[in-house]
C-alpha cells in the first residue's frame, strides 16, 4: 500500500469519527430540548403567580367555611366563631360572613353563661365535682368567658382548702413541711394570676400558727401588699387597712412601710393661712 493510500485511509477514518461524534452530541442535546412549540404550550398551561395566589385564597376560604359549618352542626360554637373570624378578616364587607360570626359568638357566650350559672348553683349546693364539670364545659363553649374562669379558679381554691388546710392552726403545725410547701406554691400560682385575696387566705393559717415560718410571713406580707395596691385606686381606706395587715405579718417590709407613708400624706396641699 502506497503512502498516498495510507494517508487517504487515515483521513477517511478521522472523518467517520468526527461525524459519529457530531451525531452523538446532537442526539444528546435533543434529549433535553423539547420539540418545537412544547415550550410555548408548557408556559401557557402553567398559571401565573397572581392566579396561583387567588386559587390558594379560594381554597383556604372553602376549608374555613366548611369547618365553620361543621362546627355549627356539632354545637362547637367557639370553633365556628374562630373559623368565621378568619373569613371575616378576608371578607370584612361580606354581610353573610359577618352575620354568621355574630351568631356564633352570641351562641357561644350564651351557652357559656348558662353553664356558668349552673356551675355556681352546683357550687352553692356543695356539689364540687358537678360544679367543676360545668365550669369546664362553659370554658369549652367559650374559652375566654371571664365568669367561668373566675368561678373555676375559686372552685379549685375551695377544693384545695378542703383537701389540705386543717380546721385549726394547731393541726396545720403538725402536717409537715411538705404540705406547707404545697400551700405556699399554690399561693404563688394564685398571686401570679392576680388572685391576691385567695392567696392571702391560703397563707393566713400558716402564718398565724404557734410557730409560724418567717418565710411564710414574708410571703403573706408581700401578697397583702399586692392586694393593697390593687385596692388603692378604688378604696383608699380599705387599701390602708390591708397594708397594716401586711406590716403585721412582716413589720420590716420596706416597700409596705414606704407606701404607708405615701398613702397617709394628704392628697391636696393645705389651704394658705
Amino acid at each position: 500500500m502506497t503512502a498516498t493510500a495510507v494517508a487517504q485511509g487515515g483521513h477517511a477514518a478521522r472523518l467517520v469519527v468526527w461525524l459519529a461524534s457530531a451525531w452523538l452530541v446532537s442526539a444528546c442535546a435533543g434529549l433535553g430540548t423539547p420539540p418545537p412549540g412544547q415550550t410555548e404550550r408548557t408556559a401557557a398551561e402553567s398559571p401565573p403567580p397572581a392566579q396561583k395566589s387567588v386559587q390558594a385564597v379560594a381554597a383556604f376560604e372553602a376549608r374555613q367555611r366548611g369547618a365553620a359549618l361543621t362546627a355549627e352542626q356539632q354545637g362547637r360554637w367557639s370553633e365556628a366563631a374562630w373559623a368565621w373570624e378568619s373569613l371575616h378578616a378576608l371578607r370584612p364587607a361580606d354581610e353573610t360572613v359577618s352575620a354568621r360570626l355574630r351568631q356564633a359568638k352570641n351562641t357561644a357566650d350564651s351557652r357559656a353563661t348558662l353553664l356558668t350559672q349552673q356551675a355556681r348553683l352546683a357550687f352553692q349546693l356543695d356539689d364540687l365535682d358537678e360544679s367543676r364539670d360545668l365550669f369546664i364545659r362553659a370554658l369549652m363553649a367559650q374559652p375566654t368567658h371571664a365568669d367561668a374562669m373566675e368561678g373555676l379558679r375559686s372552685l379549685e381554691v375551695e377544693r384545695f382548702k378542703r383537701q389540705w388546710i386543717a380546721p385549726d392552726a394547731a393541726r396545720i403545725n403538725v402536717t409537715g413541711t411538705g404540705q406547707t410547701r404545697t400551700q405556699t406554691e399554690f399561693a404563688d400560682m394564685l398571686t401570679a394570676q392576680g388572685a391576691h385575696a385567695e392567696a392571702a387566705e391560703l397563707l393566713l393559717p400558716l402564718a398565724s400558727g404557734r410557730s409560724p415560718d418567717a418565710a411564710v410571713r414574708r410571703q403573706l406580707s408581700d401578697v397583702l401588699l399586692a392586694l393593697a395596691e390593687s385596692q388603692h385606686a378604688r378604696n383608699r381606706n380599705e387599701a390602708l387597712a390591708t397594708l397594716r395587715r401586711s406590716l403585721q405579718a412582716d413589720p420590716r417590709n420596706q416597700r409596705a412601710l414606704a407606701l404607708q407613708r405615701d398613702w397617709r400624706q394628704p392628697s391636696e396641699p393645705a389651704a394658705p393661712r
